[in-house]
């Protein structure tokens, strides 16, 4: 913040100097867009040395840039002061938000932690049979990731041009799981069941770049480039078929009719099925009756209605035999 008001100072003393030339001017620019003010870099017109008069191009661009630096200032001398009783979560928020005011709104501030499953991660990151001893297996898998997972994608295509390049830098992959088992491979390879007793869905896959010489156990400052959740298939899953259709608008009454031809030695006819079917609804009729129909006859009523054959060919209930069992 001292750095960044010194550079809007001088800035500010050249804007006051009528004999100040672009060249000092460009050369002030460029120190301030080493904090992320991105319109120092804008092409400046004139020569060298040439004289910034106010009113040039070069005199207005500096007064705009002068302004833009003081107010990010001003935003990050509110986030000095702490307040009273300001717990940590707050604290780091606060700093951040203060470096974020110096540096611009992209600058990214790293955290200092302590990796709780260091002894797993480090576990990981030293031992081949992670990667079945296959040392391309980490690379490969980040071949085919960034592919689907943009993030990635940004962070390796730097790297990979800086060794085209030939720069000495490149990309440095190492793999852990957590938690480690010595006898399972990174759960990126395969999913069979080692016998560890650990399921592939209770793993935690990681993959770190450039954690050749880190000590994992010491404090820590990283950029988490990118996370997500896969869904391991079960061995076994429980399924249900489920069908639908439409039903009818109109509905029959749930009832079933079973008609008895009068001469089982004769098969049936439409006369007899029709005849049947007229003595089914004169029933339907005399059953639907209620007592509010009735008027003077229901004092007689309920009554019995028993079926009568006089010949025997059907089943029929005689009432003249409990007459006679009354009488004797």
């Amino acid at each position: 913040q001292q750095a960044l008001a010194h550079g809007r100072n001088a800035l500010g003393e050249l804007l006051g100097d009528p004999d100040a030339t672009v060249g000092s001017i460009r050369e002030q620019l460029t120190a301030i867009a080493t904090f992320g003010v991105s319109a120092g870099l804008v092409r400046v017109a004139g020569a060298d040395a040439e004289v910034a008069a106010a009113g040039s191009a070069a005199y207005v661009g500096a007064s705009a840039i002068y302004a833009d630096v003081s107010l990010r200032l001003a935003d990050a001398e509110r986030e000095r002061t702490a307040p009273a009783g300001e717990p940590e979560p707050a604290r780091r928020e606060r700093l951040t938000r203060r470096l974020q005011a110096v540096f611009g709104p992209g600058f990214v501030a790293l955290p200092v932690f302590t990796a709780a499953t260091a002894p797993d991660l480090a576990a990981g990151l030293r031992s081949p049979a992670l990667l079945a001893d296959d040392p391309l297996a980490a690379y490969t898998w980040v071949t085919r990731m960034e592919r689907v997972r943009p993030a990635l994608a940004a962070m390796t295509m730097p790297y990979r041009l800086a060794e085209v390049l030939g720069t000495g830098v490149g990309l440095e992959l190492g793999v852990a799981h957590v938690p480690h088992a010595s006898e399972r491979p990174w759960v990126a390879l395969t999913l069979a069941d080692d016998g560890s007793g650990i399921s592939a869905d209770g793993l935690v896959s990681v993959v770190v770049q450039g954690a050749a010489d880190v000590d994992l156990a010491a404090p820590l400052a990283g950029l988490l480039i990118d996370e997500w959740t896969e869904v391991v298939p079960g061995r076994t899953e429980d399924v249900a078929l489920a069908f639908r259709y439409d039903p009818p608008d109109a509905m029959a009454p749930q009832a079933v009719l079973l008609a008895v031809p009068p001469d089982p030695a004769k098969a049936w006819t439409i006369g007899r099925l029709n005849q049947v079917l007229l003595e089914t609804l004169d029933l339907v009729h005399l059953r639907a009756v209620g007592p509010q129909s009735l008027d003077a006859v229901g004092h007689y009523l309920p009554a019995t209605m028993l079926a009568f054959n006089a010949d025997g060919d059907a089943v029929s209930t005689d009432p003249n035999t409990l007459i006679a069992t009354a009488a004797g």
